[in-house]
């Protein structure tokens, strides 16, 4: 039986939570900026090319940084540096980052060349309503295990940098569809009570006390490699918390990890922002 990790005991700085579900200025990092990759998880594959600043079509390599995840701190410009934020990239370069469970982004990341790193977000938020800004992402990876990137954000003045560090422990755990497979039950302070079943094939099912359905599935892209993915629907949802229940219904595309007998589980419907994490 796989060890139980630390990680899905994970908590977040509470001064970045509340700046970040508070609608300050650095709450929506994001905005258009260039020909950055598709953000996103449309396909699960990085972009084939971005341009240059002189307009010449570069080719896009693999990412120079390796899939799993990070632990991460952003610092803002003119703002303050927050820690104890957690990024999860698959092995296609597909990336979110879950600041608060109203504040995450999700994009794709790419790597063009002597460990440069390209990419693009959306930033999904809550402040009086459910909002989303899209941008763009570059930096360099020091080795495969860490990084340094740039966000930019035109359209609202906002520029921070992210140091990802990759918690090599976790990451480096191997899963199978057999490990993940069984039922967990969110119970936590301030969220919805939710429960979710795996089972052995990769189908998943659960329902929340909103009256939500779930149906999808779970693929892990790299057994070597602890992230997953899933893809489910919810249907019959009510309205919660100034959601509306034409928000959080419609189909979810989330990443996730494993440690044991827990798994964390960030998604999106490109609407709201989906948290699970939930004990067997």
């Amino acid at each position: 039986m796989p060890r139980r990790l630390p990680l899905l005991g994970l908590t977040l700085s509470t001064t970045f939570l509340l700046s970040a579900c508070g609608g300050e200025e650095y709450s929506q990092p994001l905005a258009p900026q260039g020909n950055p990759p598709s953000p996103l998880f449309e396909p699960w594959t990085p972009p084939t090319n971005t341009q240059t600043e002189t307009g010449n079509s570069e080719p896009v390599v693999s990412l120079p940084i390796s899939p799993g995840f990070y632990e991460t701190t952003v610092t803002v410009e003119g703002g303050d540096t927050f820690a104890g934020v957690a990024t999860i990239i698959d092995p296609d370069g597909s990336f979110v980052t879950f600041i608060s469970q109203t504040d995450a982004t999700f994009g794709v990341l790419a790597g063009t060349g002597e460990n440069q790193i390209i990419g693009a977000g959306t930033n999904i938020f809550y402040s009086d309503t459910w909002s989303q800004v899209d941008g763009s992402v570059s930096g360099q990876a020091a080795d495969s295990e860490s990084a340094t990137l740039n966000v930019e954000a035109p359209e609202t003045g906002y520029q921070s940098v992210v140091e990802l560090s990759r918690n090599n422990s976790i990451s480096n755990t191997p899963i199978s569809l057999t490990d993940i497979s069984g039922t967990y039950l969110m119970q936590e302070p301030d969220v919805v009570t939710t429960q979710v079943t795996i089972d052995s094939d990769g189908s998943l099912t659960g329902s929340d006390q909103r009256g939500c359905t779930f149906n999808g599935s779970v693929i892990i892209p790299d057994g070597s490699v602890n992230v997953f993915r899933t893809i489910f629907t919810a249907e019959n949802c009510g309205s919660s918390g100034g959601s509306s229940a034409e928000q959080i219904n419609g189909e979810y595309r989330a990443l996730g990890i494993f440690g044991g007998d827990q798994i964390l589980v960030i998604g999106t419907n490109s609407k709201v922002v989906a948290y699970f994490r939930g004990l067997k």
